[in-house]
């Protein structure tokens, strides 16, 4: 892997070093939303064989890292980078430039961002994304995409998340207006038959959350 700053750095030494990510030995379908410059996807395909990765990165100078790392590794036929953003609405958004490329985040539509550290980007929701690429069923969505998880998750239709058999997520500190809340995102996956099944946070609120489909837990403990 080449990491191109010390954040990247810290981000290699947790996925590859600390495991802070679960995998599941059945995974056939993984996508990858902030992808970055592909920490996660080469270390995910290198420990599943027979995976198929989506591995989405908007930003254009990290997506040409993403690739690069992609291609040292010869996952060319197994990870498929993806310039796209997952958001509420497909389109262009905004997303800030001023930070390392690991903290990146789209600006809220609403919101403007600082002149001249922000650029457009391709966005496009979790349905369409699903539908575009013919994925009938998602075994782990990883997501890390810096505060948009809250409007991905809550804006997808149940019976769109019931195609997901787990999801693997950070969630962060958003704008307080939004008024987004734990206990409603996790209320809404379980409509899904999405159930927690662990979480660990930090002092600032940001936490690492897993839901599993309720199936699959049963089929694990039997």
């Amino acid at each position: 892997m080449r990491v191109f700053s010390r954040g990247e750095a810290k981000v290699f030494w947790v996925i590859f070093a600390q495991e802070c990510y679960r995998l599941w030995p059945d995974c056939q379908t993984i996508i990858d939303a902030g992808a970055n410059i592909g920490t996660f996807s080469v270390w995910a395909a290198r420990r599943l064989p027979q995976v198929r990765i989506l591995a989405l990165e908007p930003c254009p100078d990290t997506f040409s890292k993403l690739q690069h790392n992609l291609e040292v590794n010869q996952l060319g036929s197994r990870v498929q980078p993806v310039q796209l953003a997952l958001a509420a609405q497909c389109g262009e958004r905004e997303i800030g430039t001023a930070v390392e490329s690991q903290r990146r985040s789209l600006v809220p539509a609403d919101l403007h961002a600082v002149k001249g550290k922000s650029i457009k980007v391709p966005s496009i929701t979790l349905a369409e994304l699903m539908e575009r690429y013919q994925l009938h069923q998602i075994d782990l969505l990883k997501m890390d995409i810096e505060g948009s998880e809250w409007e991905v998750l809550l804006s997808t239709p149940i019976q769109v998340l019931r195609r997901i058999r787990r999801i693997q997520f950070e969630y962060h500190e958003v704008h307080a207006r939004f008024r987004y809340s734990k206990s409603v995102l996790f209320e809404h996956l379980a409509s899904a038959d999405l159930n927690l099944t662990y979480c660990r946070e930090d002092k600032h609120g940001t936490g690492l959350a897993v839901v599993v489909q309720e199936a699959q837990n049963h089929r694990a403990s039997n």
